[in-house]
C-alpha cells in the first residue's frame, strides 16, 4: 500500500482506490466515482434477493434463446431456492427481440406459491400484457440518468416518473404488488 501522502495526492492505482473506498467502516458505497457512503448495512434486518438473470441476462444474447429453455431456467432457479424471480420484460419485439416471447414464457412457467415471479413492465403496453398474462406483480424503472431514460424509455426521467405513476395506480387496483428500482445510479453506460 502507499502512504497517507499518496492516498491525499490522488496517486492510488484503481484497485488500491477500491480497497479504500470498501474498507470504510460504514461499510458500503455507491462506487469509486461518489466516494461517499450513501448507506449503512450495519441494522439491516432482512435483504431481499432479486434473479434478474431470466430477463436481464438473456435479453443481451446475441442468440435467440428457445421459450422453452427460458422456462427451464426460471423453474430451475426456484428448485435451487430463490424466492424473487424477475422472469422477463414485455416489450416491444423491435427493440429486444430476444424478449419476444415474453408472454408465452411469463405464461408456461409453472408458478410455486410462496415465489415472487416479476414482470418488467417499461410502459403502458407492457403493463397490459401483464395482466393479460396474469402477472401477480411488476417491476418498473426509472433511470438517474436523462440519457439512459431517452435510450431506454424515450422519455425523459420525470415523464417517465409521471407515467410509471399511472401504471402503478392501476396495479394497485388490480392487486398487484410493485417493485420498483432506479436504473444507472453510479454511471451512465
Amino acid at each position: 500500500m502507499r502512504n497517507s501522502d499518496e492516498e491525499e495526492n490522488g496517486l492510488l492505482s484503481k484497485e488500491e482506490e477500491m480497497y479504500q473506498v470498501w474498507r470504510r467502516p460504514c461499510g458500503w458505497t455507491a462506487c469509486l466515482h461518489v466516494r461517499r457512503c450513501v448507506s449503512s448495512l450495519v441494522n439491516v434486518g432482512k435483504v431481499r434477493v432479486v434473479e434478474v438473470g431470466p430477463r436481464d441476462g438473456l435479453q443481451n444474447e446475441s442468440k435467440f434463446v428457445p421459450t422453452e429453455r427460458k422456462v427451464k431456467l426460471v423453474e430451475d432457479l426456484v428448485d435451487a431456492g430463490i424466492g424473487n424471480v424477475e422472469v422477463t420484460s414485455f416489450v416491444s419485439p423491435q427493440w429486444v427481440p430476444q424478449l419476444s416471447d415474453s408472454a408465452e414464457v411469463f405464461s408456461s412457467v409453472k408458478k410455486r406459491p410462496g415465489v415472487n415471479y416479476t414482470a418488467l413492465v417499461p410502459n403502458a403496453r407492457g403493463f397490459a400484457t401483464a395482466k393479460e398474462v396474469g402477472a401477480r406483480q411488476i417491476a418498473v424503472f426509472a433511470a438517474a440518468s436523462e440519457t439512459f431514460s431517452k435510450k431506454n424509455l424515450n422519455l425523459s426521467v420525470s415523464e417517465s416518473l409521471e407515467k410509471y405513476r399511472s401504471i402503478c395506480a392501476d396495479a394497485l387496483e388490480n392487486g398487484m404488488k410493485i417493485r420498483g428500482y432506479v436504473s444507472t445510479v453510479v454511471r451512465c453506460p
